[in-house]
């Protein structure tokens, strides 16, 4: 992953910076980077070195006005802004984008937590109430690296019957409300 610079406190701040977006420029910057060798190894003899900012720039640009990753659009991207002449082949290496995205996010996140001394401020099995399900949820499990509750409400019990008991809904830290 290419150098980043996280957002962290300084003594006069009080807040922590928020959590890191996929949709960020580093993270799409990240992903670009990670899928050039691939683009690189498509172009074949087409390639000249002096091309390789231009093609991540592109790349760059393609995905922030694709925010899904979608490899087809992305192409389609290039296509009609850039003159890309695209294939199934790039369709292919590009839907390896939102793959690449995920791990980048995560490393951003990691990162972040981090540079900013990020600490769960609820423990396992205190009650909770957020924004992304209905009703309370307990927490089952932490993930420290990622700064997330790990959330078993009734709902996810009821079709999950069968998953183990640290397992559940992945609630960040700021998201989740104690009872």
């Amino acid at each position: 992953m290419t150098e980043a610079t996280l957002p962290s406190r300084t003594p006069e701040q009080s807040a922590t910076p928020p959590r890191p977006r996929h949709s960020e420029h580093d993270v799409i910057s990240a992903v670009a980077t990670s899928m050039l060798p691939e683009i690189i190894e498509w172009l074949g003899d087409d390639y000249q070195e002096d091309m390789k900012a231009d093609i991540e720039e592109h790349l760059i640009e393609a995905m922030k006005d694709n925010p899904g990753l979608d490899g087809y659009d992305i192409a389609k991207h290039l296509d009609n802004r850039f003159m890309w002449e695209c294939n199934a082949e790039l369709v292919s290496i590009l839907d390896s984008a939102l793959s690449h995205a995920s791990t980048a996010h995560s490393e951003r996140i990691k990162e972040w937590v981090k540079a900013n001394n990020i600490r769960p401020k609820l423990g396992v099995g205190q009650k909770i109430s957020s924004s992304m399900f209905r009703g309370e949820g307990t927490i089952t499990a932490i993930m420290e690296d990622r700064a997330c509750y790990v959330v078993q409400n009734e709902e996810f019990r009821s079709t999950h019957q069968n998953q183990p008991p640290t397992s559940g809904l992945l609630v960040p830290y700021e998201q989740a409300k104690q009872i």
